[in-house]
């Protein structure tokens, strides 16, 4: 019987001793939860000082993402290849019976390096398509960014109809000479 005693003895101790362990397992879920919801707290505070700091407009917190994505995007076009074209010099359309020239040097810009061959079988056509366009131009058609700009625009559609289903980004001055 003193077996069975000692054993009753030490099943009451364990029984003693469990809530003991359920208390610790209790506060240790406490813990965690506090130390949970304290980050939940700094990252709404985070989150809405950085709403109040963009003065309260949610598409501002997004714009600045389009602008990394834009950034990224603008750094992969940034890669450019060039291939010269001859310089051209042609008589240009004159009304007052003077004799003008206008004088252009350029590259071609694109963005895939394997064009480069392609440019160069197709130059000579090329040369005549920007013959052609600048002999039926004007003094007036040329002068000023703007007439520089239409005819940058120009120039570019030419090079691509010559060169489709390929195509270039734009035609890059090097000189232009009116006299």
């Amino acid at each position: 019987m003193a077996n069975q005693q000692d054993f009753e003895q030490v099943q009451n101790n364990a029984q003693a001793e469990m809530p003991v362990m359920q208390t610790k397992a209790v506060k240790k879920k406490k813990s965690n939860f506090g130390k949970l919801l304290l980050a939940l707290v700094i990252a709404s505070g985070v989150g809405f000082g950085a709403y109040t700091v963009m003065g309260g407009n949610v598409s501002q917190l997004t714009s600045f993402a389009k602008q990394d994505e834009a950034a990224v995007a603008q750094a992969v076009e940034d890669v450019a290849f060039y291939s010269p074209v001859p310089t051209i010099t042609v008589n240009l359309l004159s009304g007052n019976g003077q004799d003008e020239f206008v004088k252009v040097g350029a590259v071609l810009e694109y963005s895939d390096q394997n064009m480069e061959e392609i440019i160069f079988t197709r130059q000579a056509r090329i040369i005549d398509s920007f013959t052609s366009l600048l002999r039926n131009l004007r003094v007036t058609d040329i002068k000023g960014s703007a007439g520089t700009q239409l005819l940058r625009e120009e120039l570019t559609k030419r090079a691509n109809l010559v060169l489709h289903p390929h195509a270039i980004n734009t035609v890059r001055f090097q000189e232009i000479i009116i006299q």
